[in-house]
């Protein structure tokens, strides 16, 4: 292994953990918390969905920002902004007694968490590999799903035993006293015996109008919107789902923490796959799996079939879960190249986060009205196998290999 490969596998880890440290505990346990917050305050399921819709809308909305300013300036200056603003929003929510005012603090982690993992991340495992991208992408997102894998269940021990408020205090402070120096220390954009951090005009694809108007860049959009929103609407709703079916608190958030763990081995396979095989077909076959394990899920309700399809479900879902952000950046790159590949990310980011954010709003809503999520669920398999299709129509658009002097004169 050279030189420029061990640096490159330091960053992608500390890439990772921050994510562990940032977005796992951000996204991976606000399910968690409806059932207290609604046992608390006497919020509505619908209410307090809103904290997820809060939380992906200002995560969409900062991502364009962030990949624009990663095509510039050093990647710490952003990630160190946002897990810092992350951290102190779950400290003020642990004090809220108002709906409103967590809605506002879940609006300013979601911001923290756009500007400091996922698409940062996606982007500097990019500009650090190439012939082994997919998989160094894999394990920069396999950081958030350990997160998702490790602490659900220790959140809602946290919750039984000191409170949910306690328990946010808990998750705020590591954001401060070891996300930050990983970020500072250690994470930087692209090596640096390439250009000069934030300068990509060495590097090869379309810019960034081209790349806007071109056809693979729009089927990507759809792809990404119908994974995410359908994500969405089963994931936050997960653990509510399980409770409500029979199963206890922990028990809920125990295969809530299983699937997870099965996703970091699916993030690495995926990933290898993909540098095999290509990133489009491993994830369109991802994505129609993903499709049945949700409709699966719906069947471990059925409490005499409940341990083997928990467990198939547990694996299919798991393996899977992460399969459209994961893979969705790889076939990016593969159909754009890296001259816009920040600002294209973020963009993108912005549309399906977004997109996303009506997700888990909706299930609550068709929870409230008709008293299961048996129709939301149903929706949201429809949904991914909608993004299977498009990520199958994806192809590398026509002067994503050219380098920019070329890609000035090419016709597009």
């Amino acid at each position: 292994m050279t030189q420029h490969e061990r640096r490159g596998w330091l960053v992608v880890g500390s890439v990772a953990a921050t994510n562990f440290i940032v977005m796992g505990p951000s996204i991976g346990t606000i399910g968690i918390f409806f059932t207290p917050w609604s046992r608390q305050f006497g919020w509505a399921r619908e209410q307090v969905s809103l904290m997820a819709t809060a939380f992906l809308f200002a995560m969409g909305v900062v991502n364009p920002l962030v990949g624009w300013l990663l095509d510039r300036i050093p990647a710490r200056f952003p990630m160190s902004i946002g897990a810092a603003a992350a951290g102190a929003a779950f400290l003020v929510a642990s004090r809220i007694h108002t709906l409103e005012t967590l809605i506002v603090c879940y609006a300013v982690i979601g911001l923290g968490v756009g500007a400091s993992t996922i698409t940062p991340g996606l982007i500097v495992a990019a500009n650090w590999f190439s012939d082994r991208r997919g998989l160094a992408i894999g394990i920069t997102i396999a950081g958030a799903g350990l997160g998702g894998c490790v602490l659900p269940p220790l959140v809602a021990h946290l919750i039984a035993l000191y409170g949910w408020r306690a328990t946010m205090v808990f998750i705020g402070v590591p954001m401060f006293v070891l996300a930050l120096p990983l970020i500072i220390l250690i994470i930087r954009t692209r090596p640096e015996n390439a250009e000069s951090e934030g300068q990509t005009s060495a590097a090869s694809g379309l810019e960034l109008g081209p790349a806007l108007r071109s056809l693979p860049f729009w089927l990507l959009v759809a792809m990404q919107v119908g994974f995410v929103v359908a994500f969405a609407g089963v994931y936050f709703h997960m653990v509510p789902f399980l409770i409500g079916t029979g199963y206890t608190p922990q028990t809920a958030a125990f295969i809530f923490g299983a699937q997870a763990a099965v996703s970091l081995p699916g993030y690495l396979v995926l990933g290898t796959l993909a540098d095999r095989f290509g990133a489009k077909p491993v994830l369109a076959g991802s994505l129609v799996i993903q499709a049945a394990s949700m409709l699966l899920l719906l069947t471990i309700a059925w409490h005499h079939f409940t341990i083997g399809l928990t467990v198939i479900f547990i694996v299919t879902y798991g393996l899977t879960v992460g399969s459209g952000t994961a893979l969705g950046a790889v076939l990016l790159a593969e159909a754009l190249g890296l001259r816009s590949y920040g600002t294209l990310s973020g963009i993108i980011g912005l549309i399906a986060t977004v997109g996303s954010a009506v997700g888990p709003l909706v299930a609550g809503h068709i929870y409230d009205v008709s008293g299961n999520y048996n129709t939301a669920f149903e929706l949201c398999a429809a949904l991914m196998l909608a993004a299977a299709v498009f990520a199958s129509l994806v192809y590398p658009a026509e002067g994503r290999d050219v380098a920019p002097s070329a890609a000035l004169r090419a016709p597009h």
